[in-house]
């Protein structure tokens, strides 16, 4: 009987190892296959983090110089407002000038138009004669020859002189005109210009803002894997021991 029992308790103890063991086998094999899935997960969470990580890096420089553009577009503005303020202020000193000139060919054609009505009276020779015997002494009537002499040329003058300031009053008004119309495009060129930068700017913001969530949520995700997995092999090392 007391070898019986002793046979029954071997085989009860062989029993009982054979399946713990198989039991343990089976923790373990399957605790592994758990720690490499989530050593896969931290791989691609690694390498999606560098890739993240390094086109972060490429949108932010792409911001950085976009965010430059955008600086140096308002300094051209800037520096460009300013040109056209003081070409302002040469058209207003200049339309003065114009008004003055003016002035002065009004008082040109006055004169002209004189002129023009005292050759038309005293036309003839004859007309001529009686316009120097009616004068009141010999002086006067020099200076009415020697006046009725120089009509000719001196009507030619100021017909030169009335083109001079009408040529030299329109070039003003359309150099003035060209440029401030020049200044006005460029203007308009660079504010579009820095609109398309600014646009962009934000757009880079945006992706970048974008990218430092993405960034913050694979690291997190990461730690999580590296934490799952470190417990995975706590509970092996704990089943060994």
């Amino acid at each position: 009987n007391q070898m019986k029992l002793v046979k029954y308790l071997l085989l009860t103890n062989v029993f009982l190892f054979t399946m713990l063991y198989t039991g343990y086998g089976q923790s373990r094999k399957s605790l592994e296959k758990k720690i490499k899935y989530h050593e896969r997960k931290i791989r691609l969470t690694t390498r999606l983090l560098k890739q993240t990580r390094k086109k972060k890096e490429v949108t932010y420089n792409q911001y950085l110089l976009l965010d430059k553009e955008v600086k140096t577009r308002s300094e051209l503005l800037q520096s460009l407002k300013k040109e056209i303020e003081f070409l302002n202020g040469k058209i207003r000193e200049n339309q003065d000038l114009v008004s003055c000139l003016n002035d002065d060919l009004t008082q040109l054609r006055q004169q002209y138009a004189k002129l023009i009505y005292f050759a038309w009276k005293y036309h003839s020779p004859y007309q001529q004669i009686m316009f120097v015997l009616a004068a009141d002494d010999f002086n006067q009537a020099f200076m009415r020859m020697k006046y009725i002499q120089q009509l000719t040329d001196y009507r030619k003058r100021q017909v030169e002189a009335i083109a001079a300031i009408m040529a030299v009053l329109n070039t003003k008004v359309q150099a003035l005109q060209d440029k401030r119309l020049q200044k006005q495009q460029v203007l308009g060129k660079i504010s579009n210009e820095k609109q398309l930068l600014a646009q962009a700017k934000q757009q880079q913001q945006q992706t970048l803002e974008k990218l430092k969530k993405k960034e913050a949520s694979l690291r997190s995700q990461y730690k999580k894997e590296r934490a799952a997995a470190n417990r995975l092999k706590k509970r092996i090392a704990a089943l060994i021991a």
